[in-house]
C-alpha cells in the first residue's frame, strides 16, 4: 500500500483522507472515489496532482491554499467540486474540465488569481455562489450548458464580469443619448441577480441574453426597446412581484419588434416571496408584460411543462413547439405529450393555418401526427406547391403515399418529386 495516502471507506466509497507526501507531485491511486476534506490543504510546495479515473467528488477545502499548484486535469468521472476546494490556489492557471462534472459548490475557485479562462462542460448543472469570485485574471467564460442554475455573484470581481457590465452600462437609461456605442447584443454575466426598473428602457439593443442567475426584474426594464427582436432568459425569474402594473408598465411593454422569447432550463422551486411551488415567471403579468409586443410569435421553453404557462402565454408556447422541426430532440417526452394533447384539440385551427403558412415544420407536425384528412389534402398540397416550398411538398406527397393512399400514388409521387 502507498504510505503517502491514508484511505478509508465511507458510505461505500473509497476516500483519500490525508496526503502525507512531501514532494512537488502527487499521483492519487486508482480506486479513490473521494478526495476528503482538506486532504491536500496548505501544501505550498505541491505543484502537480494526477487524479484517477475513478474519482467522483473533491471535498471541501481539499486543495485550499496549494499556492504552487499550476494546473489541474479533472477526470470525466468527477461529478462534484466541493466548497472552497481550490480556494486561494494563487498559481492555478489552467483547469481541464471533465465531461461528467455536474456541480461546483460555493467559492470553489475563490481567489484563483491567475486563472484566465474557463470552458465549463455541457454536463454542468449548477455553479454555487461566488464560485469564481476574486479570480482577478479571469477574462473569458464559456458556458456549454446555458440552462444551468447559477447562484449569485458566481463571477463577481472578475474581468469577465466587469467587461460585460461595462458594455451593458452603455445601454442603460443614464447613458442613453450620451453614446452611440450601445452594443446590438446585451449579454449580462452569470452571477447578476437583479435588473432595476427602467434599466434598459428605450435602448438600441437587438437581442438580450439574460443570465440564469437572474431572479428579479424591475418594471419597464426593457420598455420601448423598439429594435429588440429576441430575449433569452431563465424561467425562474421573478418580475414585479407585489408591484401593481399600470398599462404600459410591463417589462417588455412596447417592444414592437420582439418576436421570440427563449426560457432556458428547468422550472425550479424557490422559497422567497411565499412561493410554495414552481411558478413560471412569477410576477409577470401575462397581458401587461408583453403589451404592445405586436410581433411576438413564440416562447420557446424546452424543459418547462405547458401546464406552467399562464393561459395568455400558452399560444406562444404552442407556436414555438409547432415551429420546431426538431421538437422530438428538444422536448422531453413527458413535456411533449401535453403539447400533443393540446394541439390535437386544435386540429381545425391547424388545418386552417396551412392556408397562410407553408412552412415545413408545421406540415411535418401535421403529417407525423396524421392530422391531415383526405378531404383537405389537395388544398393543402396546392397551397404549399404555389408557395414554392419543395421540402413541404415532399413531406405531403410522402404522407399521401404512405398514409392516405398507400400503394396507390406511386406514379404521382415520383412525378412530383422529379419536379422538385
Amino acid at each position: 500500500m502507498n504510505q503517502e495516502f491514508e484511505l478509508t471507506r465511507e458510505d461505500g466509497l473509497t476516500v483519500l483522507k490525508v496526503w502525507a507526501g512531501r514532494g512537488a507531485q502527487a499521483v492519487v491511486p486508482e480506486g479513490v472515489e473521494v478526495i476528503g476534506e482538506e486532504a491536500f490543504a496548505g501544501r505550498r510546495g505541491l505543484r502537480a496532482v494526477t487524479l484517477p479515473g475513478t474519482l467522483r467528488r473533491i471535498g471541501m477545502r481539499a486543495f485550499q491554499k496549494c499556492t504552487a499548484l499550476t494546473s489541474m486535469a479533472l477526470p470525466d468521472s468527477l461529478e462534484e467540486i466541493g466548497t472552497e476546494a481550490f480556494n486561494g490556489c494563487s498559481s492555478l492557471e489552467r483547469v481541464v474540465w471533465g465531461e461528467g462534472l455536474r456541480l461546483i459548490r460555493p467559492r470553489a475557485f475563490w481567489s484563483c488569481i491567475r486563472l484566465r479562462e474557463v470552458t465549463l462542460p455541457a454536463s454542468l448543472r449548477q455553479i454555487g455562489s461566488r464560485a469564481f469570485e476574486g479570480c482577478s485574471s479571469l477574462e473569458r467564460v464559456a458556458l456549454r450548458n446555458p440552462g444551468m442554475e447559477v447562484d449569485e455573484y458566481a463571477f463577481n470581481e472578475t474581468p469577465y464580469c466587469s467587461r460585460l457590465l461595462a458594455l451593458a452600462d452603455r445601454c442603460t437609461v443614464g447613458q442613453l443619448g450620451a453614446t452611440d456605442a450601445c452594443p446590438p447584443e446585451l449579454v449580462l454575466p452569470e452571477g447578476v441577480t437583479h435588473i432595476d426598473l427602467w434599466a434598459f428602457s428605450k435602448s438600441r439593443i437587438r437581442t438580450a441574453r439574460l443570465p440564469s442567475s437572474l431572479r428579479t426584474v424591475g418594471m419597464c426594464a426593457f420598455r420601448d426597446c423598439k429594435a429588440l427582436t429576441e430575449v433569452s432568459m431563465s424561467p425562474n425569474t421573478y418580475c414585479n412581484y407585489h408591484l401593481r402594473l399600470e398599462p404600459g408598465d410591463g417589462i417588455f411593454a412596447g417592444c414592437s419588434s420582439l418576436t421570440r422569447v427563449t426560457l432556458r432550463g428547468r422550472l425550479k422551486n424557490f422559497t422567497w416571496y411565499d412561493a410554495s411551488e414552481p411558478q413560471l415567471l412569477r410576477g409577470f403579468d401575462p397581458e401587461k408584460t408583453f403589451m404592445g409586443c405586436t410581433s411576438l410569435q413564440s416562447i420557446v421553453a424546452w424543459e418547462v411543462p405547458l401546464s406552467a404557462f399562464p393561459r395568455a402565454l400558452k399560444p406562444y408556447a404552442l407556436n414555438a413547439f409547432l415551429e420546431d422541426a426538431d421538437r422530438d430532440l428538444h422536448y422531453a417526452p413527458q413535456i411533449a405529450d401535453a403539447y400533443h394533447e393540446a394541439l390535437a384539440a386544435m386540429r381545425a385551427q391547424l388545418i386552417a393555418r396551412t392556408q397562410r403558412d407553408a412552412s415545413y415544420a408545421l406540415h411535418q407536425y401535421l403529417t407525423s401526427r396524421r392530422l391531415i384528412g383526405a378531404e383537405e389534402f389537395d388544398a393543402i398540397l396546392a397551397h404549399a406547391a404555389a408557395h414554392g416550398e419543395p421540402q413541404t411538398v415532399a413531406a405531403l406527397l410522402a404522407y399521401q403515399r404512405q398514409v392516405l393512399s398507400p400503394g396507390g400514388a406511386d406514379a404521382l409521387f415520383d412525378a412530383m418529386l422529379g419536379e422538385l
